[in-house]
C-alpha cells in the first residue's frame, strides 16, 4: 500500500511539474503578447495625436474663413480673440464652438468626416485592445491562482504520508502476532493430539 501511495504520489508531482512548464510557457507569451499590444497602443495613441493637430488645425483654418468680408470689417479687432476663444474651447471640448458674430460656417468637408471616423475608428481599435489584454491577465491570474492551489495540497499531503506509513506500520503488527499466537496454538493442539494417540496405543 505504502509503495502504491509513493507511485501515486510521483505521478501526481510529475503531472504538476508538466503543468508548471506549460504555465511557465503561457506566461512568456503572455509577456510577448503584452508588450506588442502595449507597443501597438503607442503608436495609435501617436497617430491620434497626430490626427487630433489635423483636425484642430483643420478647424481653425474653417474658422477663418467662416467671417465673411463684412464682419471682418465690422469686427476687425475681434478676430483674433474670437481665433483665441475657439482655440482654447477646441483643447477642451473639440465639438463644442463658442458663438461668433455673424457666423457663416460653411458644410462639413468629405476630409474632416474621413478625419473623424478614423479618429473614432482608432480609439475603438484601442479599447478593443486593452479589453482583450486585460481578460488574458485575467485568465492567467485564475490559472495561476488554482495551480499554487493544487501546489499547497501536494506539500500537504507529502508531509502527512509518513505519519500515515508509521500508523499502518503500527497496525500491520499486531496481526502478526495474532498470526503468531495461533500458530503456537495449533501447536499445542497438535502435541496434545499426538500425546493421545500415544495413550491409546499403550492401552
Amino acid at each position: 500500500a505504502s509503495q502504491q501511495g509513493e507511485n501515486a504520489l510521483r505521478q501526481q508531482i510529475q503531472r504538476c511539474n508538466e503543468q508548471r512548464e506549460q504555465y511557465r510557457i503561457t506566461i512568456q507569451n503572455l509577456t510577448t503578447d503584452k508588450q506588442a499590444l502595449q507597443r501597438k497602443c503607442l503608436q495609435i495613441e501617436r497617430e491620434l495625436f497626430q490626427l487630433r493637430e489635423r483636425f484642430d488645425a483643420l478647424s481653425q483654418n474653417r474658422n477663418n474663413e467662416a467671417l465673411c468680408d463684412s464682419c471682418r470689417k465690422y469686427f476687425p479687432c475681434n478676430c483674433s480673440s474670437v481665433n483665441n476663444m475657439n482655440r482654447s474651447n477646441s483643447n477642451a471640448d473639440k465639438r463644442i464652438r463658442p458663438p461668433v458674430p455673424m457666423p457663416r460656417y460653411s458644410k462639413e468637408s468629405p476630409s474632416d468626416r474621413e478625419l473623424r471616423n478614423e479618429v473614432e475608428g482608432l480609439r475603438e481599435e484601442v479599447s478593443t485592445l486593452r479589453d482583450t489584454l486585460n481578460e488574458q491577465i485575467n485568465l492567467f491570474t485564475d490559472e495561476r491562482k488554482r495551480w499554487e492551489e493544487e501546489r499547497i495540497k501536494i506539500l500537504k499531503f507529502n508531509n502527512s504520508s509518513p505519519n500515515r506509513n508509521a500508523a499502518l506500520l503500527n497496525d500491520f503488527t499486531p496481526n502478526v502476532e495474532g498470526i503468531c499466537t495461533r500458530k503456537e496454538d495449533l501447536k499445542v493442539l497438535a502435541d496434545s493430539k499426538s500425546c493421545l494417540v500415544s495413550c491409546d496405543r499403550l492401552i
